[in-house]
């Protein structure tokens, strides 16, 4: 469904080899002449046979899992690889979370090919490039997820909302019952209550979420 190109130097060097990974044909098929701009690829089966700078993860599909475990497997073999995804946006609602993953640079598949050659060249030399269908899918998949969190924390009662600020302060729940004035059973209860509405198994993950939410971080 995808396929990535390397790019062995962090340099800002057109003339450095590029390692290609490409099953699917998608640039051969789609963009033929951005690869004949690239006559220095090269192409690799599973992994780079060395550490690379730069790397294009081309994905024809918005298949989010599995753009994630590229983007980790690249990461591992090449920590300071800067990733440049070029894809099609529609779906991806999840794009901030491809962001933090590692992707550096977001290309559009379906721009035209020599738009694409002129954002490979400002991203290889270190220049931000994000297209326009990726921001919309950026700050739509956050202000989406910005309203399923404030539609999920209304389901909670006050008591709920108190008790799960108190467990992102650390609290236990012998100190949160001392806090409010009511039994530890009680506190109990309502640790039980929130974590089910909020879909958590854990108050550490009930915690992290809030803390989250409140400092701008999902």
């Amino acid at each position: 469904m995808y396929k990535y190109f390397e790019i062995d130097s962090v340099t800002q060097n057109r003339d450095a080899p590029i390692y290609v990974h490409d099953h699917q044909n998608l640039l051969a098929r789609m963009h033929p002449s951005l690869l004949h701009s690239l006559p220095q690829a090269q192409e690799f089966e599973s992994a780079p046979p060395a550490p690379v700078g730069s790397c294009l993860l081309v994905a024809q599909f918005a298949e989010i899992d599995q753009v994630i475990e590229n983007i980790k497997n690249i990461k591992n073999t090449s920590p300071r690889c800067q990733i440049m995804l070029l894809s099609q946006y529609e779906g991806y609602k999840q794009l901030g979370v491809v962001i933090r993953s590692g992707a550096r640079h977001c290309l559009c598949l379906q721009d035209p090919t020599e738009v694409l050659v002129a954002q490979v060249d400002q991203a290889r030399q270190g220049k931000i490039t994000m297209c326009q269908s990726a921001l919309r899918a950026l700050v739509d998949g956050l202000q989406s997820q910005a309203i399923e969190m404030q539609e999920r924390l209304a389901e909670l009662t006050l008591r709920e909302k108190q008790t799960l600020e108190f467990i992102a302060l650390g609290f236990t729940n012998k100190d949160i019952a001392d806090q409010l004035g009511i039994a530890e059973g009680t506190v109990k209860v309502h640790v039980k209550n929130l974590l089910r509405k909020l879909g958590f198994k854990t108050r550490l993950a009930a915690a992290s979420w809030l803390y989250a939410y409140e400092h701008g971080l999902m």
